[in-house]
């Protein structure tokens, strides 16, 4: 189950980029912008597919991840594939889904499954839809 008030959405879109390079720019500093114009336009496979996690209370990405489209090998045949990359939930919500927890009285035994699970199970769909469109 997802944090109340957030969804997950994917897109193929450049719609969000600055948002998505705002949360590289808080998670992964030394990332160039530039990562994300080979992503979405200069990737020779293709553009990348975007899995995003909105906040619903005020329309921010704060947590993404990507495919990105690759030729792979299996069993000697060709087939499309992708590799799940940039993987990250802004550390707002990762601190936000503790003290959440806190706050409503509930006992913490383990570290909260991530955000970011979600977004990467959500890509797996796509991941074997590419596969099987080749």
């Amino acid at each position: 189950m997802l944090p109340t008030g957030l969804s997950i959405i994917h897109t193929r879109s450049i719609k969000y980029r600055d948002e998505i390079i705002q949360l590289w720019k808080e998670c992964l500093p030394d990332a160039p912008e530039s990562r994300f114009d080979w992503l979405a336009e200069g990737n020779p496979e293709g553009p990348a597919e975007w899995f995003l996690a909105i906040d619903e209370n005020n329309g921010n990405v704060v947590g993404t991840g990507s495919l990105m489209p690759k030729e792979l090998f299996y069993n000697g045949q060709r087939i499309k594939g992708g590799i799940v990359g940039d993987l990250m939930v802004s550390p707002t919500i990762r601190k936000h889904c503790v003290k959440a927890r806190f706050l409503h009285g509930r006992e913490i035994n383990s570290v909260p499954v991530p955000t970011i699970v979600w977004l990467f199970v959500s890509g797996l769909p796509g991941l074997v839809g590419l596969a099987k469109r080749k």
